[in-house]
């Protein structure tokens, strides 16, 4: 196994501005450009390649803590995993 296919690549993003930018209620709307932002994983383990998810919505933090490192999260720590993006979940 080469160092690409061995290697977990995570890109994520934020809204890309501070909460005054774009006027007052920007980041504190239910509005497409306040929910969604892009971001994709790759790498062993990884359910559905070029598989495009619209609707998930989860904390990141622990996905990468305990797929990367092996470190299980404390019970307050949990964020939620989309349905079936690791093919062991």
């Amino acid at each position: 196994m080469g160092l690409l296919e061995n290697t977990l690549i995570v890109y994520d993003s934020d809204h890309g501005c501070h909460s005054r930018t774009r006027g007052h209620e920007y980041k504190n709307t239910c509005q497409e450009s306040s929910i969604r932002v892009p971001g994709f994983i790759r790498g062993p383990g990884v359910a559905g390649v070029g598989r495009r998810e619209r609707s998930v919505m989860h904390n990141r933090t622990d996905e990468l803590a305990e797929k990367q490192f092996g470190r299980v999260m404390a019970a307050w720590e949990f964020g939620e995993y989309p349905e079936g993006l690791w093919h062991d979940r």
